[in-house]
C-alpha cells in the first residue's frame, strides 16, 4: 500500500467483523481495488507457527487487562450457547492445542470470508445491508 501512498494500514477482528483499514489517496482508489482483488484471488498463506506466535502475543497483551477479563467472564456467562461465549482469539487452551489442521476456534467460529464487503466513509445508503444470522 505504501507504493500507492497508503498509510495507517491496520487490521482488527471482533466477534462480528474482521476489518482492514487503510488510508489511501483518493486518486489511487482504482489501484487499491486491483491490489485487493489480486489479494483475494491469489491468496498467500503465511506460516502457521508465525501467525500463532502473533496471536499468542495479542492474547498475552489482553490477558492482563482488567476490562478484558471482565468482558470475557461476562460474555461466557451471558452467551453459553452463542459464539460470543468464546473470546475472538480463543481461550488459552485453544491456542496451546492449535495445529495447522485444527485451528483454535472450532465450529463456534463464524466466518464470512466468502462474502467480503468494502465500506468507506462515503457510504451509499441505497446498498442493502445483509441480515445477520438467526440464532
Amino acid at each position: 500500500m505504501a507504493a500507492i501512498g497508503g498509510r495507517g494500514t491496520n487490521a482488527y477482528t471482533s466477534n462480528d467483523v474482521t476489518c482492514y483499514t487503510e488510508n489511501i489517496p483518493s486518486n489511487q482508489l482504482k489501484n487499491w481495488a486491483k491490489i485487493q482483488a489480486d489479494r483475494f484471488e491469489n491468496v498467500v498463506l503465511r506460516g502457521f507457527h508465525t501467525e500463532l506466535e502473533t496471536i499468542y502475543e495479542e492474547y498475552n497483551m489482553y490477558a492482563v487487562m482488567d476490562q478484558e477479563k471482565v468482558q470475557e467472564a461476562a460474555f461466557a456467562a451471558l452467551f453459553p450457547k452463542h459464539p460470543y461465549h468464546t473470546p475472538v482469539i480463543g481461550w488459552g487452551d485453544h491456542l496451546k492445542n492449535s495445529t495447522p489442521t485444527k485451528p483454535s476456534r472450532s465450529s463456534t467460529s463464524i466466518s464470512a470470508s466468502s462474502n467480503p464487503t468494502r465500506t468507506s466513509r462515503r457510504w451509499n445508503s441505497s446498498r442493502k445491508i445483509p441480515s445477520p444470522p438467526r440464532w
